[in-house]
């Protein structure tokens, strides 16, 4: 995983180059500056680790060229920030956004791609996280890549549903047109969950949105 500055704002160059309406590396540089010392000061005060915004890439074996890369960053809303920081700290710890996910042209066809999500899926749970989320736009015509990569793609413009713990309630941006799309960490990744009772892996439930259990001593 890259956490660096300077090659985060390569990845976001290219990043700039291939996706719709991305953002400038400057801008995006800048945002997260703002972003991180927002999630300091709400983490300040809480045992949790402060989430990190980072980058899974795919490169050669010397990692000298640059075949694809995903972002991700925390999700912090500012209206859920300022009506309550609780619930802001379980949304900004369980939830991360996707902020762009791209593969070069010339390495396209080989299942980058659905590496680069999966990795990204996974990296969110390590990070103790559990949702992975983003939108795709209707001008980049790649929500049908999300659907065969696994994940959970909303109607047109429909924004995604609640879901626990926190169930927050979100809404679709006005003036985007596209889809949302949402994957489960937990439900991809539960096999990789150890148990901090006796460090076995963990089954997934899928009852009740969704849990973890312990198969060995049944802990939750």
């Amino acid at each position: 995983m890259v956490y660096d500055p300077a090659p985060l704002r390569s990845i976001d160059s290219a990043a700039h180059d291939l996706i719709t309406d991305y953002n400038r590396p400057a801008d995006v540089a800048r945002h997260r500056r703002q972003l991180r010392l927002q999630l300091e000061k709400l983490f300040a005060d809480d045992s949790r680790p402060t989430p990190s915004c980072f980058a899974v890439v795919a490169t050669d074996e010397t990692a000298a060229t640059l075949y694809g890369a995903a972002t991700l960053e925390p999700f912090l809303g500012e209206k859920l920030l300022e009506q309550d920081r609780e619930n802001a700290r379980h949304v900004a710890a369980l939830h991360r956004i996707l902020a762009s996910l791209f593969v070069v042209p010339g390495e396209r066809g080989r299942g980058i791609g659905s590496e680069l999500l999966d990795a990204a899926s996974l990296a969110v749970v390590r990070d103790q996280g559990r949702y992975l989320e983003g939108f795709v736009d209707d001008r980049d015509g790649s929500s049908d890549f999300y659907r065969r990569a696994g994940a959970s793609v909303t109607s047109h413009n429909e924004p995604l549903p609640p879901r626990p713990p926190v169930n927050l309630k979100t809404t679709h941006y006005p003036g985007k047109d596209g889809h949302w799309f949402s994957v489960d960490g937990w439900e991809r990744h539960h096999d990789t969950i150890l148990c901090s009772r006796c460090g076995g892996a963990l089954d997934y439930i899928p009852s009740d949105g969704g849990t973890l259990r312990c198969p060995r001593c049944q802990g939750p």
